[in-house]
């Protein structure tokens, strides 16, 4: 052999680090094993035409740059079969071990790869939220009670701001909520004026029949398990709203006239509020 088989790995490692990325991720996605032929495998002779490695070819007939070499490695016919590179010569074993040291290498550099993005994601969730929890610490700060609305110094109310698709709960002129709503669309806007919760129901089954609606109409639904109901006027209430996509919220008016919310936010209105509170909506 000359030198031993742990320094030629290496040294083929060395000089051919990408064609033995390529030949490790032919052999982790399955397109070996290699033809006996004295042509590079379609698969991968296409994906890296430059590679070295990919010419490498398995023979069933003594190569034109070894001897035969007699002993446990040799075939039926009377040698050795190799693979042969532009500048060395292994034997079918040591090729097999250059393929694990590829894969391996591989296999690494992908681990390293994939926890690099896994933290990379991470840290643009805590970000996001950090955003999230600075806009809505802003927001809250912000909020005030419409004009001309009056209150009692502990009284706990809610504003419904229609322009800005909002719920905001109140104790007296002190904001401790502001959630992100969907109101009414045209035709059915949610009214305004000052109202009382007159009504609680916390699973709610809701039935467009009961507002003159066919179920099968365009407009008409049957939902159940509608959580943390509260009607103030009407058929309006204030309730969780699990069938919009969540950019509605804030966004989009989509509903018969209720203030839909999202869970965390119904939950919270549900508990800050019992029947008789007040709703301003304006």
């Amino acid at each position: 052999m000359g030198w031993s088989l742990r320094a030629r790995a290496l040294r083929l490692l060395r000089s051919l680090a990408l064609p033995a990325l390529a030949l490790g991720l032919a052999v982790a996605f399955g397109l070996g094993p290699w033809s006996h032929s004295d042509s590079p495998p379609p698969t991968l002779a296409s994906s890296v035409p430059s590679s070295p490695l990919s010419r490498v070819v398995e023979r069933d007939t003594p190569p034109p740059v070894a001897p035969a070499v007699p002993g446990p490695a040799a075939t039926a016919y009377g040698w050795t079969s190799t693979f042969t590179y532009p500048h060395a010569v292994v034997t079918v074993a040591e090729a097999a071990q250059l393929r694990a040291a590829a894969e391996a290498y591989v296999q690494a550099q992908t681990r390293i790869y994939l926890e690099a993005v896994a933290k990379a994601q991470e840290e643009a969730r805590r970000r996001a939220e950090e955003e999230a929890r600075q806009a809505y610490a802003r927001e809250l700060a912000a909020a005030v009670p419409p004009p001309g609305v009056a209150y009692g110094p502990n009284e706990r109310w809610v504003a419904v701001d229609l322009a800005r698709q909002r719920a905001i709960a109140f104790e007296g002129g002190k904001p401790v909520r502001v959630a992100l709503a969907t109101t009414g669309t045209d035709g059915w806007e949610t009214p305004r004026g000052e109202f009382r919760i007159y009504a609680r129901i916390e699973n709610e089954t809701m039935d467009s029949l009961t507002i003159g609606i066919p179920r099968d109409d365009p407009w008409g639904y049957y939902l159940e398990d509608v959580s943390y109901t509260q009607y103030f006027v009407g058929g309006v209430a204030l309730h969780y709203n699990y069938w919009r996509p969540d950019y509605y919220f804030g966004n989009v008016r989509s509903s018969h006239g209720c203030v839909g919310l999202r869970y965390d936010d119904a939950r919270f209105f549900w508990d800050f509020a019992t029947q008789g509170t007040r709703v301003v909506v304006f």
